[in-house]
């Protein structure tokens, strides 16, 4: 399949047990718009 990983990766990711690694818990902050004179508001749409 095209865009999946070579059967040789996923042996080696196997065999080396780095799919039973714990995953690394990132914090979600939320998201804000930047600042930008092109970024329409919330006013916009009302």
């Amino acid at each position: 399949m095209i865009g999946s990983p070579p059967r040789r990766s996923v042996l080696s990711i196997l065999e080396s047990g780095l799919d039973r690694q714990p995953t690394i818990q990132i914090p979600l902050t939320e998201w804000h718009s930047p600042d930008h004179e092109n970024v329409r508001g919330p006013n916009y749409y009302h």
